[in-house]
């Protein structure tokens, strides 16, 4: 077996994405209770996330929680938990701007059509959830929210249960800067959805058509 040091020295000679991508091979076994995260390495150097470095992450993450948002969130902590504030930063800042781009009228819509009412809290989980979904799901719902029907099981995103997988790398820099977490980028939005608002249930239900049959 791999000696673990000697692992985290050769994650930290690659890119970003791949070094991320190869220190969750340290991730604890799936044995039902919580294991304690091994101490942070103070020597990892700082790294800059761009969007496919983000998404490299995103997809192993989702491939090592198996769409499951506990384990999800579980697999992220471990990527980040000893990662430098930089490589925190960029991450968040790459997780924050794949939010914003969810952050329509319409795409709020196609949430409350899934989900039923749901409060700002609630839609922001919402579109971590479609983030979770891999990055190809999420450029074909950025551009069409009606894609959505295309999404095995559409509930996936409700009741708030990708908030862990959200608030992860926010956690995990709280954690770190108790005293200044405003500092780090967030993911609630300051300002209206973008784009035009339907009103009323016809109207909205006409504008996703194949959303609308599946629900």
């Amino acid at each position: 077996m791999i000696d673990s040091v000697v692992l985290r020295r050769v994650a930290g000679w690659l890119s970003p994405a791949l070094a991320l991508v190869l220190g969750g091979c340290m991730l604890p076994p799936d044995d039902g209770y919580a294991t304690p995260r091994p101490m942070p390495s103070v020597t990892q150097r700082a790294q800059q996330i761009d969007e496919n470095a983000f998404w490299a992450i995103i997809e192993d993450v989702r491939a090592r929680g198996q769409g499951d948002p506990d384990r999800m969130a579980d697999a992220l902590d471990y990527k980040l938990y000893d990662a430098s504030d930089e490589t925190i930063q960029t991450f968040q800042a790459q997780l924050v701007a794949a939010s914003e781009r969810l952050y329509t009228w319409r795409h709020g819509e196609a949430a409350e059509m899934i989900c039923g009412g749901l409060d700002q809290d609630a839609f922001t989980d919402w579109r971590s959830w479609v983030i979770s979904l891999g990055r190809a799901t999420f450029e074909s719902v950025v551009a069409d929210p009606d894609s959505l029907a295309d999404v095995h099981y559409l509930e996936g995103g409700c009741e708030m249960m990708f908030e862990p997988f959200g608030w992860t790398a926010t956690t995990v820099w709280n954690e770190r800067h108790p005293t200044s977490s405003g500092d780090f980028a967030t993911l609630d939005p300051d300002a209206a959805p973008g784009g035009v608002r339907i009103y009323g249930t016809k109207a909205i239900r006409a504008a996703l058509p194949r959303l609308a049959a599946r629900t």
